[in-house]
């Protein structure tokens, strides 16, 4: 007589529940059809027959119909944008996120939100954008971790930037390594043009999000591409010459930078892109030297926070913008005299939305060039379809001004 599957599981289960494939139990480094589905079935039985749950079966289970389902029986090795490699045997059951760049990158793709058990301070700081993240544990920032609450959620990975204050960060890998050592340490900034979609397929990867995730990336491919398969093609010479202003008074963007990827994604020449200091403070003399024909000012944080998801704010606009203009010189710029000041609220631009962000920067480039391309629509597309919130969370908002 058989013994049955489920007994020959538990056994299993007893002696020790591995950190290997589940339901792997030939060890043979991939979950067959003829492992999972009797163990599946006589588990489905025991739940639907009234019998006493058992709840570490019940993981085996699912983890294993994950691993079958989106990655083919067999591990998955994933690199994040550091270089790290690691090789997922399960899916991840706790995260911890402390980039909301990341995290709004999840839920384009349709992660859900009970995987995640502790984001950063930050997140907490949009309940408009992240609602459902309002009561989520508060585990500090980059520059300031609670170590103590990280450790308390007992999370599978912890996700952190890449490249933004590779200090703080790597600061957070070592004492996150040597207290949770099982723990996962993914590393991805999703702001930056040059490896945002490594990072999304890297993410469906993680989570098995590949349904929404190839719809989210047909959008953005179908975005940007409209985008680059014109500015592409600029010459050096034609191109226009960009001011990028941070929410910082006469602080840019340089080499390395997010922000002068997008410039030249969007057919410009950043004025400062020589300059090797990723985010540098200038000279206000120099802005004049250098002739701008397009100036954009970021707004959304520090001294300019206002608008964006958080209010409809249209007076600061005005304000800021009519500052602007009236700086010492900036009336004898191309910019100034031909009308191409823009304020760009830091939202649409600093992380993952700077598919929006590009899209405005590309119609005020090139207006001619793009009469088809509407960045509203894009934007308002973006925070329906892919963050699953109402389209009035933008018609209500203020993004660019004027």
């Amino acid at each position: 007589m058989r013994v049955p599957a489920l007994l020959c599981l538990l056994l299993l289960l007893v002696s020790a529940v591995s950190a290997a494939l589940p339901l792997d139990l030939d060890g043979d480094g991939r979950i067959a059809e003829d492992e999972l589905y009797p163990i599946a079935l006589d588990y489905l039985l025991q739940v639907h027959g009234r019998l006493q749950e058992n709840p570490v079966l019940q993981r085996e289970v699912q983890d294993a119909a994950f691993v079958v389902k989106y990655w083919n029986g067999t591990q998955r090795e994933v690199k994040d944008s550091a270089g790290n490699a690691y090789m997922l045997e399960r899916p991840l059951g706790r995260v911890v996120v402390m980039n909301s760049e990341t995290l709004e990158t999840m839920r384009s793709i349709g992660v859900n939100s009970r995987v995640v058990v502790g984001v950063d301070k930050y997140t907490l700081q949009k309940p408009d954008f992240f609602p459902e993240y309002t009561r989520h544990v508060n585990v500090g920032s980059i520059w300031a971790p609670d170590y103590e609450k990280i450790l308390s959620l007992k999370p599978d990975a912890v996700f952190l930037y890449a490249t933004i204050s590779p200090d703080s960060t790597d600061a957070i890998v070592r004492t996150l390594g040597s207290t949770m050592p099982s723990a996962m340490i993914f590393r991805f900034d999703g702001y930056k043009p040059a490896t945002y979609r490594r990072e999304v397929e890297a993410l469906m990867e993680i989570f098995g999000a590949r349904e929404k995730g190839v719809r989210y990336l047909a959008f953005y491919d179908e975005t940007i591409g409209e985008i680059t398969k014109h500015t592409a093609g600029i010459p050096e010479d034609a191109r226009m010459r960009v001011y990028l202003e941070t929410w910082t008074d006469f602080k840019t963007g340089g080499q390395g930078s997010g922000y002068h990827e997008k410039i030249e994604m969007a057919g410009g020449t950043n004025i400062f892109g020589e300059e090797t200091t990723e985010y540098p403070a200038i000279d206000p003399e120099a802005v004049l030297k250098r002739t701008p024909q397009v100036i954009v000012k970021l707004v959304g944080t520090g001294d300019y926070r206002f608008g964006g998801y958080r209010e409809a704010n249209t007076t600061r606009y005005a304000q800021t913008y009519e500052a602007l203009l009236k700086r010492p010189g900036w009336s004898t710029l191309e910019a100034v005299r031909e009308g191409r000041v823009h304020l760009m609220h830091t939202d649409i631009m600093g992380g993952p939305q700077f598919i929006v962000g590009t899209a405005y920067l590309a119609k005020w480039l090139y207006p001619e060039d793009f009469p088809s391309l509407e960045p509203e629509e894009i934007h308002l597309r973006y925070v329906h379809e892919f963050q699953g919130m109402p389209e009035d969370l933008v018609e209500d908002r203020v993004f660019v001004y004027p």
